[in-house]
Protein backbone atom coordinates (compact mmCIF):
# COMPACT_ATOMS: atom_id res chain seq x y z
CA UNK A 1 0.00 0.00 0.00
CA UNK A 2 1.66 2.87 -1.21
CA UNK A 3 0.53 5.92 1.12
CA UNK A 4 1.76 9.72 1.21
CA UNK A 5 2.37 10.76 4.46
CA UNK A 6 -0.51 13.83 4.91
CA UNK A 7 -3.07 10.60 4.06
CA UNK A 8 -4.77 9.21 7.23
CA UNK A 9 -3.37 5.39 7.50
CA UNK A 10 -6.45 3.15 8.80
CA UNK A 11 -4.59 0.04 7.32
CA UNK A 12 -0.54 -1.13 6.18
CA UNK A 13 1.33 -4.28 5.27
CA UNK A 14 0.35 -7.48 3.17
CA UNK A 15 -2.09 -10.20 4.53
CA UNK A 16 -0.04 -14.07 4.64
CA UNK A 17 -2.15 -16.60 2.34
CA UNK A 18 -2.85 -19.28 4.82
CA UNK A 19 -1.18 -18.32 8.74
CA UNK A 20 -1.77 -20.63 11.17
CA UNK A 21 -1.69 -18.30 13.90
CA UNK A 22 -2.39 -14.26 13.90
CA UNK A 23 -0.43 -12.82 16.91
CA UNK A 24 -2.05 -9.73 18.07
CA UNK A 25 -0.89 -6.80 19.63
CA UNK A 26 -2.92 -3.64 20.96
CA UNK A 27 -1.09 -0.67 21.17
CA UNK A 28 -2.01 2.73 22.83
CA UNK A 29 0.75 5.11 22.56
CA UNK A 30 3.73 3.32 23.44
CA UNK A 31 6.34 3.63 20.82
CA UNK A 32 7.99 0.76 22.31
CA UNK A 33 5.49 -1.31 20.91
CA UNK A 34 8.52 -1.91 18.51
CA UNK A 35 10.27 -3.95 20.60
CA UNK A 36 7.50 -6.06 21.23
CA UNK A 37 6.90 -6.56 17.76
CA UNK A 38 10.97 -7.30 16.65
CA UNK A 39 10.44 -10.09 19.71
CA UNK A 40 7.61 -12.06 17.79
CA UNK A 41 9.54 -11.62 14.66
CA UNK A 42 12.56 -12.96 16.40
CA UNK A 43 10.89 -16.53 17.26
CA UNK A 44 12.73 -19.75 16.63
CA UNK A 45 11.32 -22.98 16.07
CA UNK A 46 8.37 -21.91 13.34
CA UNK A 47 8.95 -22.34 10.17
CA UNK A 48 8.75 -18.94 7.65
CA UNK A 49 4.83 -18.69 7.20
CA UNK A 50 3.44 -19.85 9.76
CA UNK A 51 2.08 -16.95 11.89
CA UNK A 52 1.28 -12.95 10.95
CA UNK A 53 1.56 -9.93 13.16
CA UNK A 54 -1.51 -8.11 13.48
CA UNK A 55 -1.23 -4.59 15.38
CA UNK A 56 -4.12 -2.56 16.06
CA UNK A 57 -3.62 0.81 17.39
CA UNK A 58 -6.77 2.05 19.56
CA UNK A 59 -5.08 5.52 19.57
CA UNK A 60 -7.66 7.85 18.14
CA UNK A 61 -4.69 9.91 16.49
CA UNK A 62 -2.76 7.32 15.25
CA UNK A 63 0.32 7.60 16.92
CA UNK A 64 1.87 5.00 15.72
CA UNK A 65 1.22 5.00 12.24
CA UNK A 66 4.65 7.07 11.27
CA UNK A 67 6.17 3.87 12.83
CA UNK A 68 4.50 1.12 11.46
CA UNK A 69 4.48 3.00 7.56
CA UNK A 70 8.44 2.11 8.17
CA UNK A 71 8.13 -1.62 9.67
CA UNK A 72 5.33 -2.83 6.85
CA UNK A 73 7.67 -1.70 4.07
CA UNK A 74 10.43 -4.33 5.96
CA UNK A 75 8.59 -6.75 7.53
CA UNK A 76 5.83 -9.27 5.22
CA UNK A 77 3.71 -10.87 7.11
CA UNK A 78 3.11 -7.51 9.34
CA UNK A 79 -0.09 -5.81 9.37
CA UNK A 80 -0.78 -2.23 10.91
CA UNK A 81 -4.86 -1.89 11.42
CA UNK A 82 -6.73 1.13 13.67
CA UNK A 83 -9.31 0.91 15.71
CA UNK A 84 -8.78 4.75 17.50
CA UNK A 85 -11.71 4.33 19.92
CA UNK A 86 -9.77 4.52 22.94
CA UNK A 87 -11.35 1.15 24.11
CA UNK A 88 -8.96 -1.76 24.17
CA UNK A 89 -11.98 -4.43 24.03
CA UNK A 90 -13.21 -3.06 21.21
CA UNK A 91 -9.52 -3.41 19.48
CA UNK A 92 -9.28 -6.82 20.35
CA UNK A 93 -12.51 -7.45 18.66
CA UNK A 94 -10.94 -5.91 15.50
CA UNK A 95 -7.87 -7.90 15.93
CA UNK A 96 -10.48 -11.15 16.17
CA UNK A 97 -12.31 -10.15 12.84
CA UNK A 98 -9.26 -9.41 11.28
CA UNK A 99 -7.40 -12.44 12.00
CA UNK A 100 -6.72 -15.08 9.47
CA UNK A 101 -5.09 -17.96 11.63
CA UNK A 102 -6.91 -20.42 12.88
CA UNK A 103 -5.32 -19.72 16.10
CA UNK A 104 -5.13 -16.58 17.81
CA UNK A 105 -2.06 -14.71 19.88
CA UNK A 106 -1.79 -11.95 22.55
CA UNK A 107 0.48 -10.31 23.72
CA UNK A 108 1.01 -6.98 25.12
CA UNK A 109 2.83 -3.69 23.92
CA UNK A 110 4.83 -3.87 27.21
CA UNK A 111 5.89 -7.53 26.78
CA UNK A 112 8.43 -8.97 24.97
CA UNK A 113 8.48 -12.26 24.05
CA UNK A 114 11.48 -15.03 24.44
CA UNK A 115 12.68 -16.32 21.53
CA UNK A 116 10.67 -19.76 21.93
CA UNK A 117 7.43 -18.30 23.19
CA UNK A 118 5.22 -19.10 20.23
CA UNK A 119 6.67 -22.84 19.43
CA UNK A 120 6.03 -23.61 22.97
CA UNK A 121 2.45 -22.58 23.03
CA UNK A 122 1.89 -24.55 20.00
CA UNK A 123 3.61 -27.65 21.24
CA UNK A 124 1.44 -27.28 24.61
CA UNK A 125 -1.65 -26.47 22.61
CA UNK A 126 -1.11 -29.57 20.41
CA UNK A 127 -0.24 -32.01 23.37
CA UNK A 128 -2.73 -31.09 25.85
CA UNK A 129 -5.70 -30.63 23.05
CA UNK A 130 -6.28 -27.42 24.71
CA UNK A 131 -8.59 -24.17 23.79
CA UNK A 132 -6.55 -22.05 25.29
CA UNK A 133 -2.70 -21.74 26.45
CA UNK A 134 -1.75 -19.50 29.00
CA UNK A 135 1.62 -18.23 29.57
CA UNK A 136 4.43 -17.40 32.52
CA UNK A 137 4.51 -13.82 32.59
CA UNK A 138 7.78 -12.40 34.45
CA UNK A 139 8.07 -8.76 35.75
CA UNK A 140 11.24 -6.94 34.96
CA UNK A 141 10.71 -3.77 37.29
CA UNK A 142 12.53 -0.67 37.23
CA UNK A 143 15.73 0.24 39.60
CA UNK A 144 13.77 2.72 41.73
CA UNK A 145 11.17 -0.19 42.82
CA UNK A 146 10.73 -0.85 46.40
CA UNK A 147 12.34 -3.84 47.86
CA UNK A 148 9.12 -4.50 49.33
CA UNK A 149 7.32 -4.80 45.83
CA UNK A 150 10.07 -6.66 44.24
CA UNK A 151 9.52 -9.55 47.21
CA UNK A 152 5.47 -9.58 46.48
CA UNK A 153 6.87 -9.91 42.53
CA UNK A 154 3.26 -8.77 41.74
CA UNK A 155 3.98 -8.59 37.75
CA UNK A 156 5.36 -11.96 37.61
CA UNK A 157 2.53 -14.33 36.73
CA UNK A 158 2.99 -17.67 37.07
CA UNK A 159 -0.10 -20.39 36.41
CA UNK A 160 1.14 -23.41 37.53
CA UNK A 161 3.07 -26.36 35.65
CA UNK A 162 2.34 -26.75 32.12
CA UNK A 163 -0.97 -28.62 31.86
CA UNK A 164 -2.75 -27.56 34.67
CA UNK A 165 -6.73 -26.43 34.43
CA UNK A 166 -7.20 -22.71 34.48
CA UNK A 167 -10.94 -21.04 34.81
CA UNK A 168 -9.13 -17.46 34.82
CA UNK A 169 -6.90 -16.01 32.19
CA UNK A 170 -5.72 -12.68 30.38
CA UNK A 171 -4.45 -11.24 26.73
CA UNK A 172 -0.68 -10.74 28.11
CA UNK A 173 0.74 -13.78 26.30
CA UNK A 174 -1.82 -16.11 25.72
CA UNK A 175 -2.96 -18.78 22.84
CA UNK A 176 -6.53 -19.61 21.78
CA UNK A 177 -8.27 -20.89 18.67
CA UNK A 178 -9.73 -18.92 16.80
CA UNK A 179 -13.06 -20.59 16.32
CA UNK A 180 -14.08 -19.19 20.11
CA UNK A 181 -15.09 -16.26 17.98
CA UNK A 182 -15.94 -17.48 14.90
CA UNK A 183 -18.01 -20.35 16.27
CA UNK A 184 -19.10 -19.55 19.84
CA UNK A 185 -19.56 -16.09 18.97
CA UNK A 186 -17.09 -14.62 22.20
CA UNK A 187 -15.91 -11.28 21.93
CA UNK A 188 -14.41 -9.02 24.54
CA UNK A 189 -17.10 -6.41 25.94
CA UNK A 190 -16.74 -3.17 25.39
CA UNK A 191 -17.81 -2.35 28.92
CA UNK A 192 -14.90 -3.53 29.94
CA UNK A 193 -12.86 -1.68 27.38
CA UNK A 194 -11.73 1.77 29.36
CA UNK A 195 -11.81 0.03 32.96
CA UNK A 196 -9.52 -3.56 32.16
CA UNK A 197 -10.58 -6.62 32.72
CA UNK A 198 -11.99 -7.23 29.63
CA UNK A 199 -9.45 -9.75 28.65
CA UNK A 200 -10.36 -11.64 32.50
CA UNK A 201 -14.31 -11.27 31.29
CA UNK A 202 -13.64 -12.78 27.48
CA UNK A 203 -11.74 -16.08 28.96
CA UNK A 204 -14.05 -16.49 32.29
CA UNK A 205 -17.23 -17.03 29.29
CA UNK A 206 -15.07 -19.14 27.22
CA UNK A 207 -14.48 -21.46 30.02
CA UNK A 208 -18.03 -21.45 31.20
CA UNK A 209 -19.15 -22.53 27.63
CA UNK A 210 -16.45 -25.67 28.44
CA UNK A 211 -13.26 -24.32 26.58
CA UNK A 212 -10.33 -26.28 28.42
CA UNK A 213 -7.83 -23.59 29.47
CA UNK A 214 -4.31 -24.80 30.45
CA UNK A 215 -1.17 -23.28 31.41
CA UNK A 216 2.10 -23.61 29.59
CA UNK A 217 5.02 -22.40 32.27
CA UNK A 218 7.61 -22.44 29.72
CA UNK A 219 6.50 -19.64 27.24
CA UNK A 220 7.73 -16.68 28.76
CA UNK A 221 7.08 -13.26 28.14
CA UNK A 222 9.10 -10.26 29.95
CA UNK A 223 6.63 -7.32 31.26
CA UNK A 224 8.46 -4.09 30.97
CA UNK A 225 6.79 -2.52 34.14
CA UNK A 226 6.81 1.72 34.70
CA UNK A 227 7.73 3.24 37.62
CA UNK A 228 4.20 4.74 37.95
CA UNK A 229 2.92 0.78 38.54
CA UNK A 230 4.88 -0.13 41.01
CA UNK A 231 3.24 2.44 43.70
CA UNK A 232 1.43 1.51 46.46
CA UNK A 233 -1.81 3.40 45.30
CA UNK A 234 -2.02 1.93 42.01
CA UNK A 235 -1.33 -1.71 43.21
CA UNK A 236 -4.09 -1.13 45.57
CA UNK A 237 -6.17 0.40 42.56
CA UNK A 238 -5.39 -2.38 40.04
CA UNK A 239 -6.89 -4.93 42.62
CA UNK A 240 -9.82 -3.45 43.29
CA UNK A 241 -10.14 -2.81 39.42
CA UNK A 242 -9.71 -6.78 39.04
CA UNK A 243 -12.23 -7.79 41.76
CA UNK A 244 -15.06 -5.25 40.63
CA UNK A 245 -14.63 -7.25 36.94
CA UNK A 246 -14.64 -10.55 38.34
CA UNK A 247 -17.95 -9.99 40.40
CA UNK A 248 -19.54 -8.48 37.66
CA UNK A 249 -18.58 -11.81 35.60
CA UNK A 250 -20.20 -13.66 38.27
CA UNK A 251 -23.31 -11.83 38.48
CA UNK A 252 -23.78 -12.36 34.92
CA UNK A 253 -23.91 -16.14 36.00
CA UNK A 254 -21.22 -16.79 34.02
CA UNK A 255 -20.21 -19.71 36.45
CA UNK A 256 -23.98 -20.47 37.79
CA UNK A 257 -25.74 -19.12 41.00
CA UNK A 258 -23.46 -21.36 43.09
CA UNK A 259 -20.07 -19.94 41.76
CA UNK A 260 -21.44 -16.36 42.52
CA UNK A 261 -22.57 -17.22 46.16
CA UNK A 262 -19.33 -19.05 46.87
CA UNK A 263 -17.31 -15.93 45.44
CA UNK A 264 -19.62 -13.54 47.56
CA UNK A 265 -18.46 -15.55 51.36
CA UNK A 266 -14.74 -15.49 49.95
CA UNK A 267 -15.41 -11.76 49.12
CA UNK A 268 -16.76 -11.10 52.55
CA UNK A 269 -14.17 -13.03 54.27
CA UNK A 270 -11.27 -10.70 52.12
CA UNK A 271 -13.05 -7.89 53.45
CA UNK A 272 -12.75 -9.15 57.14
CA UNK A 273 -8.68 -8.59 56.88
CA UNK A 274 -9.75 -4.79 56.62
CA UNK A 275 -8.66 -4.75 60.09
CA UNK A 276 -5.51 -6.02 59.74
CA UNK A 277 -4.87 -4.06 56.56
CA UNK A 278 -4.39 -0.85 58.36
CA UNK A 279 -1.98 -1.71 60.84
CA UNK A 280 0.47 -3.36 57.75
CA UNK A 281 -0.01 -0.46 55.86
CA UNK A 282 3.65 0.84 57.16
CA UNK A 283 5.24 -2.53 57.03
CA UNK A 284 6.31 -2.78 53.82
CA UNK A 285 7.07 -6.28 53.08
CA UNK A 286 5.64 -9.11 50.67
CA UNK A 287 3.22 -10.19 53.36
CA UNK A 288 1.54 -6.91 53.39
CA UNK A 289 1.16 -6.59 49.69
CA UNK A 290 -0.86 -9.87 49.97
CA UNK A 291 -3.25 -9.20 52.44
CA UNK A 292 -3.23 -5.77 50.83
CA UNK A 293 -4.23 -7.63 47.25
CA UNK A 294 -6.67 -9.63 49.02
CA UNK A 295 -8.05 -6.70 50.99
CA UNK A 296 -8.80 -4.61 47.95
CA UNK A 297 -9.65 -7.51 45.42
CA UNK A 298 -12.29 -8.61 47.78
CA UNK A 299 -13.86 -5.17 48.42
CA UNK A 300 -13.98 -4.96 44.41
CA UNK A 301 -15.66 -8.21 44.51
CA UNK A 302 -18.44 -6.88 46.13
CA UNK A 303 -19.12 -3.94 44.10
CA UNK A 304 -19.18 -6.14 41.11
CA UNK A 305 -21.42 -8.05 42.45
CA UNK A 306 -23.85 -5.43 43.52
CA UNK A 307 -23.91 -4.01 40.38
CA UNK A 308 -21.80 -1.46 40.48
CA UNK A 309 -19.77 0.14 37.49
CA UNK A 310 -15.84 -0.55 37.60
CA UNK A 311 -13.99 2.70 37.32
CA UNK A 312 -11.69 3.65 34.31
CA UNK A 313 -7.86 2.82 34.36
CA UNK A 314 -5.80 5.32 35.63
Amino acid sequence: MDLNDDQPVTELGTALDAPLVSVCICTFRRPHVAETVLSVFEQKGVEDGTFEVLVCDDDPERSAAPLFRRLCAVAPGLRYIVSGAANVALARNQCLAQARGSLIAFIDDDQIADAHWLSTLLRAEAAHQAHIVKGFVRGVYPPTTPGWVKAADPFTRDYGPTGSRLKDGATGNVLFRRDLHTHHGLAFDPAFGTTGGEDIDFFRRATALGATMISCREAVVDEIVPPYRVERDYLADKALRIGETAGISSRRSVYGRKRALDETARALAGVSLGWIYPALRPIGNASAYRVMVKFWYSVGMLRGLMGMGVRRMA
